[in-house]
Formats: C-alpha cells, structure tokens, sequence
C-alpha cells in the first residue's frame, strides 16, 4: 500500500517520484542521457565562442566598445577605466562563456 493513503508521504509527491526517469535524482545526467535538443547545444556552444572571442578581442586592443544607454558606442579604455574594464571581461565571461557551458555539463534542470 503506497505511504499516502497512511498520511506519511502526500500524493502529489508520491506520484511525482513515480513518473520520473531513473536516473534524474541522481545529479549531472550523463552524455547520451542529455535531454538537449541539438539545436540548443549548437546555440550554446555558438554563444560561447562568441563570448570568447569578444573577451579574446578587448583583451586584445586593450579596449572595450559597448552601446550608450542614449543611443551610440562608448569606448571603454584599459588604462583610464581600469576598474569598469575589468569588471565588464569578468560579466561577459561569467554570463555569456561560463553559464552556457555549465548548462551544457550540468544538464537541463530537473522538474
């Protein structure tokens, strides 16, 4: 007799863990496992590189160009920003390199 109709264990949950797949409690799911659609592993990876060779390019020339909040390009400069700089490279790699690639070895979250 299932836990719930004794009031231990509530419906919803024990219908919860009926349905899911073996091996979604237990963590990162493996490669051929990935519940990746491909198209979604190529948009991360794409988003990436992209993100890297932005990085790659600012560290390059030692500046940085992003849009105005009024419309237009400011230039961020290394030696007289010093501190927005950094922390922009730092931002750009967090959001647009590191997340995606731990989407992808983490896996999709869990429901």
């Amino acid at each position: 007799m299932p836990d719930f109709v004794h009031g231990l264990n509530p419906a919803i949950i024990y219908l919860a863990n009926q349905a899911m797949p073996p091996y979604a409690n237990s963590g990162a799911a493996m490669a051929d496992q990935s519940q990746h659609s491909p198209i979604i592993k190529g948009i991360l990876i794409a988003e990436a590189f992209v993100g890297g060779a932005f990085v790659a390019l600012w560290l390059w020339t030692g500046k940085a160009t992003i849009p105005k909040h009024g419309g237009g390009l400011a230039t961020l400069d290394r030696v007289e920003d010093p501190y927005l700089y950094w922390f922009l490279l730092i931002a750009i790699l967090g959001v647009i390199v590191a997340f995606p690639l731990r989407y992808l070895y983490k896996g999709p979250p869990t429901r």
